[in-house]
């Protein structure tokens, strides 16, 4: 079995690299810079006791800058190659502050949505692709979209939790319509891993040494959210929600929502 999990250098990713490593599985760790890479291969083949070869062989790179929709494309053409059976879309990041990528989209949007998007979709006719995971977020309750979701405007009053949680939430919309129109027998689902003690909950304001006090120790850890991407990358079930220990049918105000089916054409024709 090879899984590629993008974003494999740190939180969830890592964790989820060495549980199915250890297990005996092949991981394709998907990264942007391949040096960090290397040294978090070294770290997992010290912990689990692999030889260089052995580490090479059951954790190959590939280089993948999810902001980029060309480094996307040419990612897509890597896994490609390795025969990848399993896709754990878990990369994301948050930004400080508002920012436009290479290809001219804000830069949560484009790296949490667009580029993940990109990927999938150049693997998507992947003969040995059967099952593709999509992390969303708790934050999706609470996110808004609109029709200027794609502009390049500069946000005046721009918050990196509101920006991602759109992000997140545009993903969603995405994965549900692709799911009713997908015609190659995929597994489509999607995993919440819930709020997780990694450093993307950093706020970068005067109040996180205290939450880093009272708030971090009883939130989830990487290793235990990691435990719900395996289970989702494990299953049997198709076009669910993975959170916690529960399957869920996805939430009706996503299957729902009146941009849903306009936000998933728009991005398919951006990237045709």
């Amino acid at each position: 079995m090879i899984t590629a999990i993008t974003g494999a250098t740190s939180g969830i990713g890592f964790a989820a690299t060495k549980c199915l490593v250890e297990r005996g599985e092949t991981v394709v760790m998907t990264c942007r810079n391949l040096q960090k890479a290397e040294n978090k291969r070294n770290e997992i083949a010290e912990i689990l006791h692999l030889d260089k070869s052995t580490a090479t062989e059951r954790m190959p790179l590939v280089e993948l800058d999810l902001s980029s929709i060309d480094s996307c494309r040419c990612a897509a053409k890597a896994l490609r190659d390795l025969n990848i059976d399993r896709l754990y879309n878990n990369g994301a990041s948050m930004f400080s502050e508002w920012g436009l990528s290479k290809d001219g989209y804000e830069r949560n949007l484009a790296t949490n949505c667009i580029g993940t998007v990109a990927l999938t979709e150049a693997l998507h006719d992947c003969s040995s692709l059967k099952t593709i995971v999509h992390t969303v977020s708790i934050s999706c309750k609470v996110a808004k979209i609109d029709q200027n979701v794609f502009s390049d405007a500069p946000q005046p009053h721009y918050t990196r939790l509101s920006n991602y949680s759109t992000s997140k939430l545009a993903l969603f919309l995405y994965l549900s319509k692709r799911c009713e129109t997908d015609q190659v027998d995929h597994r489509i689902v999607a995993m919440d891993p819930g709020v997780v003690n990694t450093g993307m909950i950093t706020q970068e304001r005067w109040f996180d040494p205290l939450a880093d006090i009272f708030f971090r120790p009883f939130i989830r850890k990487p290793e235990t959210a990691a435990q719900i991407g395996i289970r989702a990358l494990d299953d049997t079930e198709n076009h669910k929600l993975y959170r916690g220990k529960k399957t869920y049918a996805f939430p009706e105000k996503i299957q729902n929502h009146p941009l849903r089916d306009w936000f998933y054409a728009e991005l398919i024709k951006r990237l045709a």
